[in-house]
């Protein structure tokens, strides 16, 4: 569970600091930075992966009206019962009209014991027993923690970086782009889910259990849906309906269903795969083309699911006027800009007025 997020001089976010709850309703206007965070905090996931930045990474995200060339990110994440802190600096410069980023120091820590720490090109690892630290030279364009291999040695590094790429998971489904062509067997769905039915093929197998519970539920909301299931030759994803008021039993390939129905698939899909006691999960604009018949049961098993003793942790963003009087009174965080630096505030209600009557006269806004 992310417990704070700090940035600073990353787009519009400047000495950016955010302690959120379990449950958390993203709201503010657009380009009010509500998007922009939720992918700062997914991209941590990248940010560790090992990757070389000047090959993969953005090559400038400054804050376009800060002439300053460092960028801060700091991370607080519970796992297990222990308090992670991450934390990252990284500078820039021009060469040859190109912006190439590197890492000027960074550090992990539990309960405020070391385990790693980068400065410059010199890495220095700490053991779990407290035994001697080991000092490495390492490249400045990738993430020192993120070159540490899994180790028995550094067993709680390991379980951070674990929790990173599997505990972490952040999506804005695009249902136009989700395909029904298998291919290949992604750990994880991209951001956009477009190789969801990818992903899907690989997962239900070993994940009978949750995947019935999907389908039961994604029957309850499309009519005559049967289930979702990848095709005889196993090169496509489908959806297979039974015979409903004149219409016999037949399959569509994913593709070939609605946006909507694309998109509430892949909802109640993810719910049961992510939405998980020990996960946190981030979804931007959940309801784009569905009603809001269909994305009440949703919203109702993921408030329900978080409600629970070391239950989930979830970050919404949305516009969507039922999930805005649902969530906002107690889990809505206003984000506001004026033009400058993004800044939030706890929502505030209006008398007499639903949640989303009070965003649609703009007195929520500070």
């Amino acid at each position: 569970m992310i417990t704070r997020l700090y940035v600073d001089n990353v787009g519009p976010l400047v000495n950016f600091e955010w302690r959120p709850g379990r449950l958390n309703l993203l709201l503010g206007e657009n380009g009010s930075g509500k998007s922009f965070v939720l992918r700062v905090m997914g991209a941590a996931r990248f940010l560790l992966g090992g990757v070389d930045y000047e090959s993969k990474a953005p090559p400038d995200n400054r804050t376009r009206w800060d002439s300053r060339r460092e960028q801060t990110r700091e991370l607080d994440v519970v796992i297990e019962g222990q308090q992670y802190s991450y934390s990252v600096m990284f500078d820039h410069a021009e060469d040859d009209g190109r912006w190439r980023r590197w890492v000027v120091k960074e550090r992990l820590s539990v309960d405020g014991m070391p385990l790693s720490q980068m400065e410059g090109d010199k890495l220095t690892i700490f053991a779990d027993d407290g035994g001697a630290a080991t000092t490495l030279p390492v490249s400045v364009t990738r993430s020192g923690v993120g070159i540490i291999p899994p180790s028995h040695e550094y067993k709680r590094l390991t379980r951070f970086k674990t929790w990173m790429r599997k505990g972490l998971h952040s999506f804005a489904p695009i249902p136009q782009m989700m395909a029904a062509e298998v291919k290949g067997s992604p750990e994880h769905p991209d951001h956009i889910l477009s190789d969801f039915a990818s992903w899907y093929a690989s997962w239900l197998p070993r994940n009978i259990g949750p995947a019935m519970r999907a389908q039961k539920a994604i029957a309850e909301i499309i009519p005559g849906f049967e289930s979702l299931q990848v095709s005889p030759n196993g090169v496509k994803l489908q959806a297979t309906f039974h015979a409903h008021k004149g219409t016999p039993a037949h399959s569509i390939d994913f593709n070939h269903l609605s946006d909507g129905q694309r998109q509430l698939c892949a909802l109640y899909v993810l719910r049961h795969a992510y939405i998980q006691p020990g996960h946190t999960f981030l979804i931007d604009e959940p309801t784009n083309f569905v009603s809001l018949r269909e994305i009440q049961p949703w919203l109702n098993e993921v408030i329900d699911a978080t409600d629970v003793p070391n239950g989930p942790q979830v970050f919404i963003v949305s516009h969507h006027p039922e999930i805005i009087d649902q969530l906002a009174p107690q889990h809505g965080v206003q984000f506001f800009r004026d033009g400058g630096p993004t800044r939030i505030a706890p929502f505030k209600g209006a008398p007499a007025l639903t949640a989303s009557e009070t965003v649609a006269r703009g007195w929520g806004d500070e």
